[in-house]
């Protein structure tokens, strides 16, 4: 059966693959045209965030990553679900170093960051969290904000995985993050979780202007409508 539904597919995987070959020319153009200086003030960190598990969040900021290196020559995806990321696992790669080789001091050393990147096929880098959970307890807040500036320095976009909870690093990675990606399902539980969180924003130093809401599986069956969900979040830019 696996035999027969890939023979099926095969013709459809070879156009797939005749289009990519087709565009990479133009791709390498893009990627040419953003090899000047990186300027680490202008880099965004686009911070995913979802106030509840199990909506898709480690997922989004895998594909704006991966989407993101299309358009420039050098994006990194940063783990900071400390205790149980689950990046290893959805991008297939088993980490030879993590945080925890950045974080040996409060501040992390910059000249590290080439030795403890991983690379993906996609073409992003990779800063793994920790791999037990006990490690995490060493990594403070503001460790995570020093992480955060050593990669703007040396990459044009940082995305950022995170933890369900508003932990210290969350809050931290809050007040360095340019954009937060709120990620939810179209479902009661995880709509009140994020009404819950934007009335907190305010006092965490988010404005409304640096939020944008993703609805992950919009038209899953019994979802709420998505013009009730903007409604009842009242954020105008919607995913």
């Amino acid at each position: 059966c696996i035999r027969r539904v890939y023979d099926i597919g095969r013709p459809i995987y070879q156009k797939i693959e005749t289009a990519e070959r087709a565009t990479q020319p133009a791709e390498v153009a893009v990627i040419a045209a953003n090899t000047a200086p990186i300027d680490g003030a202008t880099t965004p960190v686009l911070m995913i965030y979802s106030p509840k598990g199990g909506t898709g969040k480690t997922t989004t900021a895998i594909n704006l990553a991966a989407a993101l290196r299309r358009e420039l020559d050098s994006v990194t995806l940063l783990d900071a679900d400390l205790q149980m990321g689950d990046l290893p696992i959805d991008l297939n790669i088993r980490p030879t170093a993590t945080l925890t080789e950045l974080i040996a001091s409060s501040r992390p050393d910059p000249s590290l960051l080439p030795s403890i990147l991983q690379a993906h096929s996609s073409g992003i880098n990779v800063l793994f969290a920790p791999q037990k959970p006990e490690l995490s307890e060493l990594i403070t807040g503001n460790m995570m904000i020093n992480v955060v500036r050593a990669l703007k320095a040396q990459t044009r976009a940082v995305v950022v995985d995170t933890a369900s909870y508003l932990t210290d690093h969350n809050l931290a990675l809050i007040e360095a993050a340019t954009d937060v990606l709120l990620v939810i399902t179209p479902d009661l539980t995880s709509v009140k979780n994020a009404k819950i969180f934007l009335e907190l924003a305010p006092d965490v130093g988010l404005k409304p202007d640096q939020i944008a809401l993703v609805i992950n599986r919009a038209t899953m069956p019994g979802a709420i409508p998505t013009l009730q969900i903007e409604k009842a979040l009242k954020l105008t830019r919607t995913y």
